[in-house]
């Protein structure tokens, strides 16, 4: 059974709207956030505007991004060399205890907001992708240098497969450690460490992030 929720793990979580619902009980976090997988975006003490820009632009409370890659004709390879431990958070291979663990691991060592792959409610644009970059009218804007204006973007499928691609940015989209082509769409999997430029991010599911915050 799970534990009690560690207030030391919550600390290093935004934004506090995440955190207060990750105190509710599992099928309440699940239900809520379930519908996509989350991006965890490690924050940078000495880039304050990382931060500020995320808390502006909260999208815990968007919408479901339409989806528009038809699974069957994907044959895009995946990258699973995960030969750092923050690439192999909840790596599907691995045990749930396993999993958790090394989800605590990441919390524990820097402080993360916390992204669902959703779009903001108020932007009609391109209903089928989520957009990341540095300007303001990004679906998760990352305020930092070396983030181009338009940095990359993901999509799903109906089966609720996440894919990411690359915009042309100027310092490039890392996939566990391995630089995306432009313009390609790659699936993700939970578990798998992503760069953008250099804004480090894990993906992870609701329920794994619900469960490594408990004791």
């Amino acid at each position: 059974m799970p534990g009690v929720v560690d207030e030391v793990l919550c600390a290093n979580l935004i934004p506090a709207r995440i955190v207060t619902e990750l105190n509710a009980p599992e099928a309440h976090f699940v239900g809520r956030y379930g519908d996509a997988l989350l991006l965890l975006i490690k924050l940078q003490p000495a880039v304050d505007q990382l931060e500020r820009g995320l808390l502006t632009t909260d999208i815990t409370v968007g919408e479901r991004v339409a989806p528009s890659v038809r699974a069957m004709a994907f044959e895009t390879a995946v990258n699973h060399d995960l030969d750092d431990i923050r690439a192999t958070v909840a790596d599907h291979a691995a045990p749930s205890i396993v999993r958790a663990e090394r989800l605590r691991w990441l919390i524990r060592s820097d402080r993360h907001y916390v992204a669902p792959l959703r779009k903001r409610s108020h932007d009609e644009s391109f209903r089928d992708r989520v957009s990341v970059g540095r300007a303001v009218n990004k679906d998760v804007v990352l305020r930092h240098p070396n983030v181009s204006k338009l940095h990359a973007w993901f999509e799903l499928d109906e089966e609720g497969g996440v894919y990411v691609a690359d915009a042309e940015s100027s310092n490039g989209t890392w996939l566990n450690h391995q630089r995306l082509p432009p313009r390609e769409l790659t699936q993700l999997s939970a578990g798998q460490h992503l760069r953008f430029g250099s804004v480090e991010a894990v993906v992870c599911s609701a329920g794994a992030l619900w469960h490594a915050i408990r004791r």
